[in-house]
């Protein structure tokens, strides 16, 4: 140590440290020890570093060291190997270099912002580029200006961009065009002239107000410069104007003022204003001369006879005439010959006076023809109810109306009267604005209104006593799904609570009771099989609903159903809660909730949200509440430990899962009817419709979330469970192993474990099977709303999927239970058996129109739903009993342990510690088993010994075959790792059993949780023996899942 502190010593002086900063020799052997970043340092730490090597040492901070420099700093190597500022100036010239290859101006790599990197001076920033090129503020560098020799568009001389109409100036020979945005061009297009004094097009003189007009070219901006004239003007000594002065007419080819006709002799004179040059195509004459129409425009001196001289206009005018309305011939007239100057009409025609004279042969509306005096006289006029004013009338009377104003509505049944509204039995036609008959029958199926939007049988809106509205019909039997309404005249649609009702029977009621059964007996199995811990069973809800709901959705394939076919799949759409939200809200014609597309407009299936997921909703709902309940009661357990272990965290699981597995498992249909609401806006008329609008995004929003925020969950359980699976060496890697689990995972797991429960967990493929599940789902649906116009096409896309969908999970083999596997195989057999005989059915249709076998497959549908809902029933019922059994049977267990008080358990822990078979025990399966030796020792009588007998191979083909498909072959080498591993046990188990005393040991075969089971400490067997090689081999599937957890 002298000689280390005198080596240190010796550095001390070469860097002339003040001895001050030291007391003793020891203290300076520690303060000397630099960062592993600096060569050489004036103190410990990163920061008083003041010689680098390898990397670069920051100024600023002074003293530290890093790979590369800051912004604003080039890197020196070796011999400094520094940071040194890079180039730093305000100008005029150049500018600070944010980034740098050196320290000179023209060594810059990037500039800050608002200047600009120029590569033509060597890598300088500018405050501005030269001319030719332009500062890109998003790279804060000067690009090169748009370059080009041909035309149309040449190089810019300036310019803000690089396009070829961003230049700012040109070059001589070329002019700016500004109104197309900046191209230099050649010559300038028309209504521009080139200014080469700029280099610009400036416009040419332009008006649209008065004369003189814009001009078409010019060779100046004055509006005395014009070349030529749009259309619509003429060129008039070097203007354009909007007409020719008088003696002149505009010639439309060239745009130019010609002479008119020009004479100072008889019969023709010289025209004021012509539209052509001809005699005859006068517009006006001079004074003393008159205008003759009827010669097409000549200038006379005297007009012929049947007309007078206007002297205001200097034309011949004759008395009005005409035989083609509205305005007729007069039979007197004023001077002014006008049709309006008519003093008395002819017979047939009436004199109209509040226009000041005209001759019609119809009186305006609010008027009627006086045969005696040929006169127009107002028809009847009133604000007061019954009779309302007439808009045309036959006489002044009340009742002699022809045609009423908007708002009033013509009753023929009331003599010609104007009404407010039409009476019963009568309909407001907007189009005639007339009380038209609603639908009268008395032969069915369709039968007379009471009240009506339309003249159809589709369009009553009440009808009479005896009859019921439907559909906007009137039936005197309400149809299958619907009750009679005497009240209210109407067919109600039938709910769950309405089936005593004959009308809201089922034709074929054994569906809709064997699936409510189903699903009521999956949910309670679901909750007992989780309540008693048990990971054997059978039924897994999720799955079971995903499986109906693809049967119940083939019923929107596009191919003919038979009523027998729809009645199965109505039965697998029953819900426990009606669907209320139609009924009470919605007010919308019927005949306007129709989806026009495929299936759903044969159907008549209403396209809003709400109409047709409200049941499902309400359902959700429901479980939402249940879940919330639970929410509130387990937030009085304030430790995470007691709510794992407690009934109420058992009760937030339960309640947590059963709402996720009937969401996801729903999940079709809820992406289904919110495609149907979102594709179709235009029926957003009313407040309901709005809402089901809105409802349908935000529930399809919601549900993606809540796949993405479960899938998130479960992943993070899977993270943990695969540390867990990592190989355990020594006991006290055990205990450290199982600390590093909290609460709050294990709390997570208990939460979701219905998703994930009944799969196989050592893979994340079999893991997150659920979620195969739901993308089978969404495809599932997808094909069917996007085949639509392809009938063969879509049911063979079902029956491809759900075959490819088996194939995986037969891959797979995600299901660890045989009885579990067995069912999710049998319904998903049914959906694909199902598909195919949909698909016999569109394949019989695109061949022969009149395929007659669809009775009979409806049949076979029904028998294979009815099969399947009791197939499931009877593995709920055997799920229910197997949990009630497990959990009568944990009870007992947790009381015996509740008893034990001896030092025994001591004894074993110490026992288990010595040997090396602890090496393959997890924490909790050594506390369990130390709590059993304690419990048989003090209490033989509560727990005796039993030897439990082997579960029989069974031999049968079938069985051999079903394992050959659910038993993956990759684990019959972990199966014999497991075997050997055994026989490397034995000695040391019997190595425990010899300190153990013979109660204890017998205790260790009591039939005990399979985790203690896994681990070797019960019923096992002599290594070696067939016995032991049975129960080996059939409990190797069983340790290969357990050993995940």
């Amino acid at each position: 140590m002298d000689r280390i502190i005198g080596t240190i010593q010796q550095e001390i002086s070469a860097h002339v440290i003040p001895s001050s900063i030291f007391s003793n020799s020891n203290q300076l052997l520690f303060s000397l020890a630099c960062d592993g970043t600096c060569y050489d340092c004036s103190a410990p730490g990163s920061s008083y570093c003041i010689e680098c090597s390898g990397s670069y040492l920051n100024l600023p901070p002074l003293g530290s060291c890093s790979a590369s420099c800051p912004g604003g700093y080039y890197p020196v190597g070796s011999p400094t190997w520094k940071c040194l500022q890079c180039w730093q100036g305000s100008g005029p010239t150049y500018y600070s270099c944010a980034t740098c290859s050196g320290g000179a101006n023209n060594q810059c790599n990037s500039c800050n912002s608002g200047y600009f990197l120029h590569p033509n001076t060597g890598g300088q920033c500018l405050n501005s580029c030269p001319p030719g090129f332009w500062g890109d503020s998003s790279i804060n560098k000067c690009m090169p200006c748009y370059s080009s020799g041909i035309g149309p568009y040449y190089s810019c001389a300036t310019c803000s961009g690089g396009a070829n109409n961003q230049c700012n100036s040109c070059n001589s020979g070329y002019f700016l065009h500004p109104n197309t945005g900046g191209y230099c061009l050649s010559p300038c297009p028309d209504s521009f002239w080139g200014d080469t004094s700029t280099n610009t097009c400036q416009p040419c003189y332009s008006s649209i107000l008065s004369s003189p007009f814009t001009c078409k070219t010019c060779n100046a901006g004055s509006s005395s410069s014009c070349l030529s004239c749009h259309g619509g003007t003429f060129l008039y000594g070097g203007q354009c104007l909007g007409s020719c002065p008088n003696g002149y007419w505009g010639d439309t080819f060239i745009n130019e003022c010609q002479p008119c006709f020009i004479s100072t002799v008889g019969p023709y004179y010289s025209c004021a204003t012509c539209s052509i040059g001809g005699s005859n195509n006068c517009d006006s004459c001079s004074s003393g001369h008159f205008l003759y129409p009827n010669t097409v425009g000549s200038c006379l001196d005297l007009c012929p006879d049947g007309f007078w001289g206007d002297t205001s206009t200097n034309t011949c005018q004759p008395c009005y005439s005409s035989t083609i309305g509205p305005y007729y011939s007069c039979a007197t007239c004023s001077a002014g010959g006008a049709y309006n100057d008519c003093s008395s009409c002819n017979s047939g025609y009436f004199l109209y006076p509040n226009t000041g004279g005209e001759c019609l042969n119809r009186c305006p509306d609010g008027f009627w023809g006086d045969t005696t005096t040929n006169v127009c006289e107002p028809c009847y006029s009133s604000t007061i109810a019954p009779y309302y004013s007439c808009a045309t009338c036959s006489s002044g009377k009340n009742n002699a109306c022809t045609s009423c104003n908007i708002g009033y509505f013509l009753h023929p049944n009331s003599g010609g009267g104007c009404l407010h509204t039409c009476p019963d039995g009568f309909w407001e036609d907007t189009s005639t604005i007339k009380c038209q008959s609603c639908y009268e029958g008395t032969i069915g199926p369709y039968y007379s209104c009471s009240t009506c939007s339309g003249g159809s049988e589709n369009d009553c809106t009440s009808c009479s006593s005896g009859f019921f509205l439907y559909s906007s019909q009137c039936l005197s039997i309400c149809p299958k799904g619907y009750w009679a309404d005497n009240l209210t005249n109407t067919c109600r649609l039938c709910t769950i609570y309405t089936v005593y009702i004959s009308t809201c029977k089922f034709e074929y009621e054994v569906i809709p009771i064997l699936q409510g059964f189903a699903i009521g007996g999956s949910i309670a199995a679901t909750v007992l099989s989780a309540a008693s811990g048990s990971s054997g069973a059978a039924v897994n809800l999720l799955l079971y609903l995903a499986a109906i709901e693809s049967i119940a959705n083939q019923q929107h394939l596009n191919t003919k159903h038979s009523q027998i076919a729809l009645d199965s799949y109505y039965g697998l759409t029953a819900t426990l809660f009606p669907n209320w939200f139609p009924d009470t809200f919605n007010t919308i014609d019927n005949n306007r909730l129709v989806f026009n597309y495929g299936i759903f407009e044969k159907s008549r299936i209403s396209p809003l949200y709400l109409d047709n997921f409200g049941a499902y909703l309400t359902e959700f709902l429901f479980y939402l509440g249940i879940f919330l309940v639970w929410v509130l009661i387990s937030l009085v357990i304030k430790s995470t430990d007691k709510l794992i272990s407690s009934p109420v965290g058992n009760g937030y699981a339960i309640a947590l899962g059963i709402l996720l597995s009937t969401i996801f498992g729903h999940i079709q249909r809820q992406f289904l009817f919110s495609i149907l609401q979102i594709v179709k806006p235009d029926l957003l008329i009313d407040t309901y419709s709005r809402f089901s609008y809105a409802l349908a995004w935000i529930t399809l929003c919601a549900v993606t979330y809540l796949q993405f925020f479960c899938f998130c969950k479960l992943r993070a359980i899977f993270t943990v469970k695969e540390i867990q699976r990592t190989p355990i060496t020594t006991t006290t890697e055990v205990r450290t192993k199982d600390s590093t689990i909290g609460s709050k995972f294990k709390w997570n797991e208990k939460k979701y474990e219905m998703l994930f429960r009944n799969f196989k967990g050592h893979r994340k493929t079999t893991f997150f099977f659920s979620f195969w599940t739901l993308l089978f789902s969404i495809i599932y649906i997808g094909l069917i709303l996007a085949l639509q116009l392809v009938p063969v096409l879509q049911c063979l896309s079902i029956v491809v999927l759900t075959t490819a969908f088996l194939l995986f999970a037969v891959f797979l083999k995600p299901i660890k239970e045989k009885s579990a596997a067995i069912l999710f195989f049998f319904n998903f057999s049914c959906v694909f058996f199902i598909a195919v005989l949909n698909m016999s059915i569109a394949i019989g249709e695109a061949v022969n129109d009149q395929f007659t076998n669809i009775n009979a497959i409806g049949w076979i549908i029904f028998i294979t739903v009815g099969i399947n809902s009791a197939v499931n029933i009877v593995f709920a019922i055997v799920d229910i009993f197997r949990s009630i059994s497990s959990l009568k049977s944990g009870r007992q267990i947790t009381q015996g342990i509740s008893m034990m008080n001896t030092p025994d358990e001591l004894k074993t822990r110490k026992i288990l510690q010595e040997t090396s078979f602890s090496t393959e025990v997890n924490k909790s399966t050594i506390n369990l088993i130390e709590k059993s030796v304690a419990i048989g020792a003090n209490h033989p009588s509560t727990f005796r010994p039993r030897k439990i007998q082997p579960i029989p191979h069974r031999k049968k083909r079938v069985f051999r075959l079903w394992n050959s498909m659910f038993y993956n072959p990759e684990f019959k080498a972990k199966d014999e790792a497991a075997r050997v591993s055994r026989k490397r046990r034995a000695p040391q188990e019997a190595n425990i059993s010899a300190n153990v005393d013979k109660s204890t040991s017998n205790l260790i075969e009591i039939q005990v949780p399979k985790s203690i089971n896994q681990s070797g400490f019960a019923r096992d067997r002599k290594p070696g023996t067939r016995r032991y090689q049975k129960r080996s081999k059939r409990e190797s599937g069983i340790e290969r899942e357990d050993s995940c957890e």
